[in-house]
């Protein structure tokens, strides 16, 4: 900690650059998400969703591994995304549970994937772990129909955002 600010370290979130086999993801390979390895950001492989054709809402979650954590833990996530014809709002989040997988608690999100953003575009995510929340995980919840591609998730203790490094494991 240097005055008051407290610099992320290194990346928890396990298979960030979507090698082929991922563990400890929701949501992957999916009938909606999975690994595309012609859409890649910075040499790494991103992850897409591809809907078409739905006239309501059809939420579809793509959740990192769980990361544990403790009351007043201050954690920044982020990802590079990129969509297209996104016809609802999708949202971008860090969402915190108990250790039972329930109460999900909203510790930060965006929303905002709206039209058209053809742009590798990092959205972050900074917040502080409420009482009763073990874990936390980093998503993206797509509403409805559009392409989404996500590239190198990043989930780090601080309160800043450091440059993508893959997690050690």
């Amino acid at each position: 900690k240097i005055n008051n600010i407290q610099v992320g370290s290194r990346n928890w979130i396990q298979y960030s650059s979507f090698p082929s086999t991922i563990q400890g993801w929701s949501g992957v390979n999916s009938s909606v998400w999975k690994i595309n390895t012609s859409q890649k950001f910075r040499g790494n492989n991103s992850i897409c969703a591809n809907r078409s054709g739905l006239t309501s809402d059809g939420w579809t979650e793509l959740l990192s591994n769980k990361i544990n954590v403790n009351q007043g833990d201050k954690v920044v996530g982020s990802w590079y995304i990129k969509y297209r014809d996104c016809d609802q709002q999708s949202i971008v989040a860090l969402w915190g549970y108990k250790s039972d997988g329930t109460g999900r608690k909203d510790i930060s999100s965006s929303v905002g994937l709206l039209g058209t953003n053809a742009n590798w575009t990092r959205y972050v995510l900074k917040g502080t772990v409420p009482a009763d929340v073990a874990y936390v995980r980093l998503a993206i919840s797509h509403k409805r129909n559009g392409i989404i591609y996500a590239a190198m998730p990043q989930l780090e203790f601080g309160d800043t955002a450091t440059d993508w490094n893959p997690a050690p494991e």
